[in-house]
């Protein structure tokens, strides 16, 4: 009988280790501390996302879909709505930045642009903030950066990101006013990291 409890113990022990390795396979990144979460946002050169922006100003608030992609220097971003201003295009690389309307077919090339990068819109230029003096918050399922902005500027003095835990993208980036009111809403509909 001993024999019988010993042997079926094992046999559960080994079951339970078994499927708990199958069961976490997966594309998942999983945060495992603080740290690791701000050198993985660093690490992030090439992405593809569709955003939902909502930008607030006075008594209005506006609401844009945008698809980004950025490729180490080179980024795009295309503006899907409103329909005042779909298909509008911004491409730019290291030292220049093209704005192209294909609807009245348009295209003006600014060269020597050093800060194509530098649109708070866009992750990389996000993550380019973040220093010692960033806020990071750990919940159950996402972590929050509460980032101050260094740059004397009354429309982007704090900057929060919430990123999901089990994945590591962005859900969310709220860029907040001196008054600490919303100017800006960035949503994470969809991003692919590659």
């Amino acid at each position: 009988m001993k024999k019988f409890i010993i042997l079926s113990t094992i046999i559960f022990i080994i079951f339970f280790i078994f499927y708990y390795k199958i069961q976490n396979k997966g594309n998942n990144i999983v945060i495992q501390n603080k740290e690791n979460i701000i050198a993985y946002l660093e690490s992030i050169k090439n992405y593809r996302a569709n955003l939902l922006v909502h930008v607030y100003s006075n008594k209005n608030q506006t609401d844009y879909e945008i698809y980004q992609e950025v490729n180490g220097e080179k980024s795009k971003q295309v503006v899907k709505s409103p329909k005042e201003i779909e298909n509008l295009e911004i491409e730019s690389d290291a030292n220049s930045i093209k704005i192209r309307n294909t609807n009245l077919s348009l295209e003006k090339v600014y060269n020597n642009y050093s800060n194509s990068l530098s649109n708070l819109l866009f992750l990389n230029s996000v993550v380019k903030l973040i220093d010692n003096d960033t806020q990071i918050i750990e919940n159950e399922s996402t972590i929050n950066l509460k980032i101050s902005s260094k740059k004397d500027s009354t429309y982007n003095k704090s900057i929060e990101m919430e990123i999901e835990k089990n994945t590591g993208n962005p859900k969310s980036i709220v860029i907040k006013d001196k008054d600490q009111r919303k100017q800006i809403c960035i949503i994470y509909n969809d991003i692919e990291i590659y």
